[in-house]
């Protein structure tokens, strides 16, 4: 079981975080929408949504940015922050664009399928919760 925790928590944690969002949104939007006597069913389902969008978001960047869709940004920024600190080029690392995504292909372990599955399950739970409103 403890293993079980362990393994998940990241899990947990985020799927906690964006349920008591959605929960914060639902609270808001009662606040604000207080004339209007928007049903529960309703809220929930806006908080839903609007939590999952948030996740399904998160996830998908965190994703692009493990498979390398910003490496070309980044380095490039290195390098021109590198040239800026020392104009003298003899100065400068040597580092060709090919051993700096082989070495950030080595470092990089950020998982991120869990927040797009937290998004789905959010989107699903929000569509369900549609049909009530």
């Amino acid at each position: 079981m403890k293993d079980f925790v362990k393994k998940n928590l990241r899990f947990f944690l985020a799927l906690i975080l964006a349920l008591l969002f959605a929960f914060a949104i639902a609270v808001y939007e009662s606040i604000v929408f207080k004339g209007l006597k928007l049903s529960i069913a309703r809220l929930c389902c806006d908080g839903l949504f609007i939590s999952a969008v948030f996740c399904i978001g998160i996830g998908a960047i965190t994703g692009i940015l493990r498979f390398g869709g910003f490496d070309a940004i980044n380095y490039a920024s290195a390098k021109f922050l590198q040239a800026v600190k020392h104009p003298n080029p003899d100065d400068r690392d040597t580092q060709t664009y090919y051993d700096y995504v082989q070495k950030k292909k080595k470092e990089r372990k950020t998982p991120f399928l869990y927040l797009l599955l937290i998004g789905g399950l959010l989107f699903i739970a929000s569509l369900v919760l549609s049909f009530f409103c």
